[in-house]
């Protein structure tokens, strides 16, 4: 976004790092950042510091959402290819919703504290902020898990007597 000046400030906010661009009608400056040796005493130091430690609280919710992942590929795994079970079927209904919530969480988190609560003008010049790839990479995944959810809801466990092929093998067969 340029102002009456010309000049644009765009912002691109991730996890580890925030990437900066500034450009006038003469120059064109960018920098890279990450927030370990960012020190938040700038114009926008509320914003900065909020965001910062957003940032730093996000990066266990994602472990956690992760792992929870793992844990459900596992499931997921067991039901379609070896035997079918309603533990199989808890485990992985459990553990995706668990990992779908973390990641929310996280996401909206970042989003908030990063992208649309800082200011939009600093020391006079519009800025634009934008959440990093990371913040799509994200969407995508909890889209994800939450299908994957809703599928292990809605898929039967299959009965023991042709549960020993798994399921792959039963659903080609019919």
């Amino acid at each position: 976004s340029s102002d009456s000046n010309g000049v644009s400030i765009n912002i691109y906010i991730g996890i580890r790092a925030f990437y900066y661009e500034y450009s006038d009608n003469l120059t064109k400056k960018t920098t890279l950042r990450e927030w370990d040796s960012t020190d938040c005493s700038s114009a926008f130091a509320d914003g900065c510091k909020n965001c910062k430690d957003a940032v730093s609280g996000i990066v266990s919710t994602v472990i956690i959402g992760t792992l929870t992942i793992v844990l459900s590929m596992n499931s997921q795994y067991k039901r379609g290819f070896k035997s079918d079970s309603a533990k199989s079927k808890l485990i992985g209904m459990i553990s995706g919703f668990i990992s779908f919530i973390t990641l929310l969480s996280a996401l909206s988190d970042f989003t908030g504290a990063c992208v649309h609560d800082l200011p939009s003008n600093v020391s006079g010049y519009d800025v634009k902020y934008t959440a990093g790839a990371g913040s799509v990479l994200m969407i995508l995944v909890c889209l994800i898990k939450f299908f994957v959810f809703i599928l292990h809801v809605i898929i039967p466990v299959v009965p023991p007597s042709s549960n020993k092929e798994g399921l792959s093998t039963v659903l080609t067969k019919n």
